[in-house]
């Protein structure tokens, strides 16, 4: 339910459309029905291709907004607007930040740190080149919105 069907590049209207569905998530109730359990956006996960888009449409030049399209209701703070360097492709997401909502950490199948090549000895010093492989579970899929991108 948080997945725009959207698509495209990132505009006003689609990072308040993510908001909005963060705002508005529900969980199953018990005994049935639903339960609202919404909470506002606090982060923005985004490739480094869709940074430039992104940082400016927090810019302080959008004077006048018409507050259907051009108002940001997601006012998401420059040290919370998160370049993922590993992400691929061209989705961004919106998260809310909230205790447990993913868990992340080293993937056991590929036993964490793994040296690659050993490299000769140089003047007082050895240069290793090693690879970490790192991964992130959702754990509350209410705590993420996702546009999928151009």
């Amino acid at each position: 339910g948080n997945l725009s069907t959207s698509g495209g590049a990132a505009t006003v209207a689609r990072l308040n459309e993510l908001w909005k569905f963060l705002l508005e998530a529900t969980a199953p109730a018990p005994g049935g029905g639903t339960v609202r359990v919404g909470q506002r956006g606090q982060y923005i996960l985004m490739p480094v291709s869709a940074q430039p888009t992104i940082e400016q449409l927090y810019a302080a030049n959008r004077q006048l907004p018409n507050y259907t399209d051009e108002a940001l209701v997601a006012g998401i703070p420059a040290e919370n607007r998160l370049v993922v360097p590993s992400f691929v492709g061209l989705p961004y997401y919106m998260a809310t930040g909230a205790r447990n909502a993913a868990r992340y950490g080293y993937l056991r199948e590929d036993g964490g740190l793994v040296i690659e090549r050993y490299d000769e000895v140089k003047a007082d010093k050895m240069v290793y080149h090693a690879r970490m492989v790192f991964g992130c579970h959702v754990n509350r899929w209410q705590d993420f919105a996702c546009n999928p991108g151009a």
